[in-house]
């Protein structure tokens, strides 16, 4: 039945386990890191923050190091604080360390999220700190910027407030993305993007709740049916 078919590409959608989208392909994704470090931690956490944190670090590397992966994806929001004039010396250099004990083991594919924009804007992102990590090739910023690897190709979409222009950004891949899949029939499509991703089940939800825009799987899997997985932020 239709509503068959739409949950089963629904699911498909959901997936975040691009490792099975080719025989050869490999990708980590995570989501809002926060990077703070050499700053304050953040109220109500724990005194181990910055410990917790770099162990979680850690772990992506070991888990690279097991499975032999060598490419992670960020879905927004690298780091925690939007204004430079709070970065000191020392934050910028401890988040350097952080970030380059990542980089030995993965290539870093990125997005900015509303965390890593002065004033959530992509009008700001000249000026932000994650310009400036971008710049110094520790993070490949991959918004409206593809990267193939093979059959694979890899989207990104950084945050924006203004919903409309954002699903006609997503809107301008899917169509890309058909064409793609025209000329090359294995082919799959990855898009990162930072907006909130919540399932279909969620009743009465109140949308004021979140930041910026905001989807359900459904709404993704109808509208957009030839990107394969989403991988989103918050």
């Amino acid at each position: 039945s239709k509503r068959r078919l739409i949950v089963a590409i629904r699911r498909r959608k959901k997936t975040t386990d691009t490792s099975k989208l080719t025989d050869d392909f490999q990708m980590l994704f995570v989501k809002d890191m926060h990077l703070r470090f050499g700053m304050k931690f953040p109220s109500g956490r724990k005194e181990t923050y910055f410990e917790e944190i770099e162990a979680k670090v850690d772990n992506l590397i070991q888990i690279g190091k097991k499975k032999g992966i060598s490419k992670l994806g960020i879905a927004g929001d690298v780091f925690d604080i939007k204004q430079p004039s709070l970065w000191s010396g020392k934050a910028v250099t401890k988040n350097h360390r952080i970030l380059q004990k990542l980089k030995d083991q993965f290539d870093i594919y990125t997005i900015a999220g509303n965390h890593d924009l002065i004033g959530s804007a992509r009008s700001n992102k000249k000026e932000s700190m994650y310009s400036h990590f971008t710049e110094s090739k520790l993070l490949i910023d991959i918004h409206l910027k593809p990267q193939k690897f093979d059959n694979v190709y890899l989207y990104g979409i950084d945050f924006n407030s203004d919903i409309a222009m954002l699903k006609r950004e997503i809107k301008a891949i899917d169509t890309e993305a058909k064409k793609i899949k025209a000329d090359n029939p294995l082919a799959k499509i990855i898009l990162m993007f930072h907006e909130h991703l919540y399932p279909n089940n969620l009743k009465d939800l109140n949308e004021k709740k979140f930041i910026g825009s905001s989807f359900n799987y459904s709404y993704l899997a109808i509208n957009y049916k030839n990107i394969d997985v989403f991988n989103a932020g918050h």
